[in-house]
Protein backbone atom coordinates (compact mmCIF):
# COMPACT_ATOMS: atom_id res chain seq x y z
CA UNK A 1 0.00 0.00 0.00
CA UNK A 2 1.04 3.68 -0.81
CA UNK A 3 2.26 6.21 2.26
CA UNK A 4 -0.58 8.32 0.90
CA UNK A 5 -3.52 5.57 1.44
CA UNK A 6 -1.52 4.38 4.55
CA UNK A 7 -1.62 7.96 5.81
CA UNK A 8 -5.90 8.32 4.76
CA UNK A 9 -6.19 5.01 6.60
CA UNK A 10 -4.23 6.14 9.88
CA UNK A 11 -6.97 9.86 9.95
CA UNK A 12 -9.73 7.65 8.93
CA UNK A 13 -8.64 5.03 11.55
CA UNK A 14 -8.03 8.27 14.21
CA UNK A 15 -11.40 9.85 13.82
CA UNK A 16 -13.58 6.51 14.53
CA UNK A 17 -11.32 6.14 17.50
CA UNK A 18 -12.10 9.30 18.89
CA UNK A 19 -15.79 8.87 18.47
CA UNK A 20 -15.87 5.18 20.33
CA UNK A 21 -14.25 6.56 23.46
CA UNK A 22 -17.25 8.61 23.29
CA UNK A 23 -18.92 5.59 24.06
CA UNK A 24 -17.35 3.31 26.63
CA UNK A 25 -19.69 0.02 25.93
CA UNK A 26 -18.41 0.37 22.42
CA UNK A 27 -14.66 0.60 23.38
CA UNK A 28 -15.29 -2.48 25.91
CA UNK A 29 -17.62 -4.74 23.61
CA UNK A 30 -14.28 -4.14 20.80
CA UNK A 31 -11.83 -5.90 23.36
CA UNK A 32 -14.04 -8.90 22.89
CA UNK A 33 -13.60 -9.03 19.31
CA UNK A 34 -9.51 -8.46 19.66
CA UNK A 35 -7.54 -9.31 17.05
CA UNK A 36 -10.50 -10.68 15.07
CA UNK A 37 -10.28 -9.26 11.41
CA UNK A 38 -12.91 -7.67 9.17
CA UNK A 39 -12.45 -7.15 5.15
CA UNK A 40 -14.01 -4.71 4.45
CA UNK A 41 -14.10 -5.46 0.46
CA UNK A 42 -15.50 -2.27 -2.07
CA UNK A 43 -15.42 -3.43 -5.25
CA UNK A 44 -16.26 0.06 -6.80
CA UNK A 45 -14.08 2.18 -6.63
CA UNK A 46 -11.97 -1.74 -5.66
CA UNK A 47 -10.16 -1.26 -2.32
CA UNK A 48 -10.16 -3.56 0.54
CA UNK A 49 -9.54 -2.29 4.56
CA UNK A 50 -8.88 -4.76 7.10
CA UNK A 51 -10.34 -3.57 10.50
CA UNK A 52 -9.30 -5.11 14.07
CA UNK A 53 -9.45 -4.27 17.33
CA UNK A 54 -6.43 -4.19 19.74
CA UNK A 55 -7.15 -5.17 23.47
CA UNK A 56 -7.71 -1.79 24.18
CA UNK A 57 -10.45 -1.85 22.29
CA UNK A 58 -8.96 0.74 19.97
CA UNK A 59 -10.24 0.24 16.40
CA UNK A 60 -6.90 -0.67 13.85
CA UNK A 61 -7.16 -0.06 9.86
CA UNK A 62 -5.03 -1.41 7.88
CA UNK A 63 -4.96 -2.14 3.79
CA UNK A 64 -2.89 -5.36 3.57
CA UNK A 65 -3.31 -8.36 6.06
CA UNK A 66 -1.98 -11.98 5.41
CA UNK A 67 -3.81 -13.83 8.33
CA UNK A 68 -6.69 -15.33 8.81
CA UNK A 69 -9.76 -12.91 8.06
CA UNK A 70 -13.18 -13.32 10.70
CA UNK A 71 -15.65 -11.83 8.59
CA UNK A 72 -15.68 -10.43 4.56
CA UNK A 73 -18.39 -7.57 4.20
CA UNK A 74 -18.19 -6.66 0.28
CA UNK A 75 -20.21 -4.69 -1.62
CA UNK A 76 -19.95 -0.87 -3.38
CA UNK A 77 -19.29 2.43 -1.58
CA UNK A 78 -22.95 3.41 -2.29
CA UNK A 79 -23.72 -0.04 0.09
CA UNK A 80 -21.23 1.21 2.77
CA UNK A 81 -22.85 4.59 2.85
CA UNK A 82 -26.10 3.06 2.78
CA UNK A 83 -24.98 1.28 6.14
CA UNK A 84 -23.78 3.86 7.62
CA UNK A 85 -26.56 5.81 7.80
CA UNK A 86 -28.98 3.29 8.41
CA UNK A 87 -30.72 3.35 11.60
CA UNK A 88 -30.65 -0.75 12.46
CA UNK A 89 -28.47 -1.70 15.34
CA UNK A 90 -27.21 -5.12 13.40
Amino acid sequence: MKRAEEAQLEGIEAGLNAALRLSPHSVESLKGLANEVLALECTRPALTVYAYSDEDGALRLRGVHDGPVATRVTGTLEDFAELARANDPA
